[in-house]
């Protein structure tokens, strides 16, 4: 999570014997799989020895390995707890899609920074289209993307774009995040 990647060190310091930094899906079996006699070579592995916080941080924290997340019908029908738009009335489903990480601005009022430091790491577009495609199909029609910088990179949205065209999936809406000053008409233009 956030607060353990970002300040390993102060959670450490809480009777907690390991931290896995950033998102793990790629070493938390490797952690896992060593454990009690936990191998100290794993990547983004935090622990404490000899009073000391160890690291074996590495710059991009992000696992590229195109892992969906096990999506549990209970969590897709919390639209009763979403305030969103569309109205909960109209929504179907709710999900939550990752495609690209980080973000290039320093905000201190963001954690972003903390987790993959100022640069952004861009996820497979058509795994997120797949995984999308495949959400849409069991009634999901508000994805929530979680992606700092989803306007920046006009190629990338028009990849997106055409990518939900060419699927033919209809009927949905999006939840997206966008610096202001990023934004274009045309930018806009082609997120409606």
């Amino acid at each position: 999570g956030y607060h353990s990647s970002a300040c390993p060190e102060i959670v450490l310091k809480n009777q907690v014997d390991y931290v896995l930094i950033g998102e793990c899906e790629n070493n938390l079996s490797k952690f896992l799989n060593s454990f009690p006699n936990v191998s100290k070579d794993i990547e983004n592995l935090a622990y404490e020895e000899n009073d000391k916080i160890k690291l074996n941080r590495e710059i991009c924290r992000y696992q590229k390995n195109g892992l969906k997340p096990l999506r549990d019908e209970y969590y897709i029908k919390q639209k009763d707890f979403c305030l969103s738009f569309p109205a909960p009335s109209s929504q179907k489903g709710v999900a939550h899609v990752s495609i690209n990480k980080g973000c290039n601005y320093k905000c201190n009022f963001c954690s972003s920074y903390g987790i993959y430091g100022s640069k952004i790491i861009k996820g497979n577009i058509n795994n997120s289209l797949d995984e999308i495609e495949e959400l849409s199909e069991r009634n999901v029609n508000l994805f929530i993307v979680d992606d700092l910088n989803f306007t920046n990179d006009l190629d990338f949205l028009k990849k997106f774009r055409n990518g939900i065209k060419q699927r033919n999936i209809k009927y949905i809406y999006f939840e997206v995040n966008a610096n202001i000053s990023s934004t274009t008409p045309e930018k806009l233009e082609i997120l409606y």
